[in-house]
């Protein structure tokens, strides 16, 4: 059944660049209230004064999504400035290409602390609201995850892993949620024309 987006909110994480810029444009035509977070404050002000130049209505908040009290607020921000919240997309991440034996402890935790947890730092509070909320579509969680969560690849181990965790949890949410009218989905994009590369390659080093 089709749904109505016009007049709903969507909170975008990873939105400066790439798939969450993109998404915050699309939504923003479909004529969707979008909170826009990401670390690069300038970027998301330049995207926010675009849609509201096509008479959009966008909203922007630098955060760092490994920091638990800081999405948590991103949520309540949202929810404070535009009156609701039916969306939100854990978009944010980043990739680097290394051996198992190369990576360290630090590295790993890392990926999986941006990758993972900073997913899960602005899903819960946002389900919180959205389970508070009334009527048969009360929201849509969406996570990010890639084509890698099923394909794992050489020098991609843990950045596939920390894809698969998103893919997993998102497959159980689905079956946790699905008579709480909550829809759940995960993406998984194949490849993409981004800074998402351009960054990979600037991490790995190679």
């Amino acid at each position: 059944m089709p749904i109505e987006l016009r007049g709903r909110t969507i909170a975008i994480t990873g939105a400066s660049s790439g798939i969450g810029e993109a998404t915050a444009l699309a939504c923003a035509h479909a004529g969707m209230h979008v909170a826009l977070a990401a670390r690069r404050i300038d970027r998301l002000n330049a995207l926010a004064d675009q849609i509201r130049s096509s008479g959009g209505s966008a909203s922007t908040f630098q955060i760092d999504v490994a920091d638990p009290e800081a999405s948590k607020a991103f949520i309540e921000r949202t929810i404070h400035t535009h009156g609701h919240l039916y969306a939100v997309f854990a978009n944010a991440g980043y990739g680097a290409e290394s051996t198992i034996a190369e990576m360290t402890d630090l590295d790993i935790r890392r990926m999986f602390e941006v990758n993972f947890f900073g997913s899960l730092n602005v899903i819960r509070p946002a389900l919180t609201h959205m389970l508070a909320q009334p009527g048969p579509q009360r929201g849509h969680i969406l996570w990010c995850s890639s084509c890698l969560s099923i394909f794992p690849v050489p020098f991609g181990g843990c950045y596939s892993a920390s894809k698969a965790a998103q893919h997993h949890f998102s497959r159980a949410m689905r079956i946790e949620l699905e008579t709480s009218g909550i829809a759940v989905s995960s993406i998984h994009p194949i490849g993409t024309e981004t800074e998402f590369s351009k960054s990979l390659l600037e991490r790995s080093g190679r």
